[in-house]
């Protein structure tokens, strides 16, 4: 009789298996991607939360995450905190972890810029703009270099391009609008720092 409820049981078990479509496996879930750092960066930057974009910056390049944008972002970010020697100082290690990447190496000319350093800047920037005419931040980072040597319709011809080649972007606006407001063009300069 045991073995008769053993086969009774067995056949129930398969019918109930073939009506529920074969047998189960408990779905795992898949291990969320990592959190984009630079990208958060980004974002507490355009709110003015300067703090949280350090950190966020901090950690991406801590944790590996496009460590050399994060960093020389993270200069950036420095850089408007008046704390030049740091964030040249990152800048300058942006470069060493990756001494390619044209973004990297005109955030330096940026930072450069910002912090007095205007020949160095203008070499730096110079360079970048020659590689890599096409593209926009290169062209911030002449503009920056040109506007801290009083170079106006220089830094007024490589603001203008930047903002031709990337007219979505809040920072080439934003040197455009700094280009103008030191050429005493005002009402243009209020019209490019309200576009960024």
């Amino acid at each position: 009789m045991s073995r008769k409820i053993v086969l009774v049981f067995l056949l129930t078990s398969l019918v109930l298996l073939v009506a529920c479509g074969g047998p189960q496996t408990v779905a795992t879930p898949s291990p969320s991607p990592p959190l984009d750092l630079v990208a958060e960066g980004d974002t507490l930057l355009t709110k003015t939360d300067y703090a949280g974009a350090l950190t966020a910056y901090r950690r991406a390049t801590e944790e590996g995450i496009d460590p050399a944008t994060a960093e020389a972002r993270r200069g950036y970010v420095l850089a408007l905190l008046y704390d030049f020697k740091a964030a040249v100082a990152a800048c300058e290690h942006a470069v060493e972890l990756d001494p390619d990447d044209p973004d990297v190496r005109s955030y330096l000319a940026i930072v450069q810029a910002m912090a007095g350093e205007e020949e160095k800047a203008l070499d730096t920037a110079t360079e970048v703009a020659a590689a890599h005419g096409d593209r926009w931040l290169p062209q911030v980072a002449l503009a920056y270099a040109n506007l801290g040597r009083g170079v106006l319709d220089e830094a007024l011809e490589a603001a203008e391009s930047a903002v031709a080649l990337a007219p979505d972007r809040a920072l080439a606006h934003d040197v455009l609008g700094k280009v103008l407001e030191g050429m005493n063009r005002l009402d243009e300069a209020e019209a490019a720092y309200r576009r960024a």
